[in-house]
């Protein structure tokens, strides 16, 4: 959601960066954003990567990097792949790799994080200081981070800041593996609540929606992380589901 530090810098005039204006105008649009939508739009409105200041190519950095779906069913993968930049009258290119990202940069992103008041933006940033903190060794507050994680999802659903429920099925699953290792299953429930919550909003009952990802991300592939009251829920919904397939 647009927070009110950008509304503020947008009535005051103050310049903004790069990166807030490109959330801000979405926002303004009422769009639902996807994190490769925030890099496409840099990527449009910025002639000469070189040319901007470090802290906007670091903000940028943030969003070049697409998450790796296969990664949840064999962990050995990368989570993090690189974006390409299509640079002016170039070939296209990586813009940055996982190796190349260095301690300032994820000290960077730290203090940016706490800035920041886009869901979204929160999301990614947290996200990528657990990923890229962790491979560099460097001292986390791993909780708190799994923790602004879950707060951020948990607003994106809330708000329906997003297309289609597909598309964020990534950010689940990441949300339910940080929260499930730090033990944290009342947030675990609560995510699972949220997404409940919106299937009974917006579901088309001959369609599998939201209630099957759900089965899927919490009783497939996660089990024990519901209470038995949600766990039951989900469970009687895809028993009804298979019998009604079947009559």
């Amino acid at each position: 959601m647009a927070g009110t530090l950008y509304e503020n810098q947008r009535l005051e005039g103050v310049s903004m960066r790069l990166l807030d204006k490109s959330l801000l105008e979405y926002r303004d649009k009422d769009i639902s954003l996807k994190d490769y939508d925030v890099f496409d739009q840099i990527r449009h409105s910025v002639d000469v990567f070189e040319e901007l200041s470090l802290k906007d190519k670091y903000d940028v950095y943030a969003f070049s990097f697409r998450v790796n779906e296969e990664y949840f069913d064999n962990k050995k993968l990368c989570y993090f792949e690189p974006l390409t930049w299509d640079y002016i009258n170039t070939e296209t290119e990586y813009l940055i790799n996982e190796s190349d990202v260095t301690e300032e940069i994820v000290e960077y992103w730290i203090a940016r994080f706490e800035e920041l008041e886009d869901d979204l933006a929160r999301f990614r940033f947290a996200d990528l200081i657990l990923h890229f903190g962790q491979k560099l060794s460097i001292k986390l507050n791993f909780k708190y981070y799994a923790e602004q994680i879950h707060s951020s999802l948990v607003d994106i659903v809330r708000l329906k800041n997003f297309d289609y429920i597909h598309t964020l099925l990534p950010k689940v699953r990441r949300t339910v593996e940080l929260l499930n290792k730090v033990k944290l299953k009342v947030k675990i429930n609560e995510v699972f609540e949220v997404l409940w919550e919106h299937e009974y909003k917006h579901s088309d009952d001959d369609k599998l929606g939201t209630y099957g990802y759900c089965f899927d991300i919490f009783i497939a592939e996660n089990k024990g992380v519901l209470n038995a009251e949600n766990e039951t829920k989900i469970i009687v919904w895809f028993e009804a589901k298979l019998e009604k397939k079947h009559l």
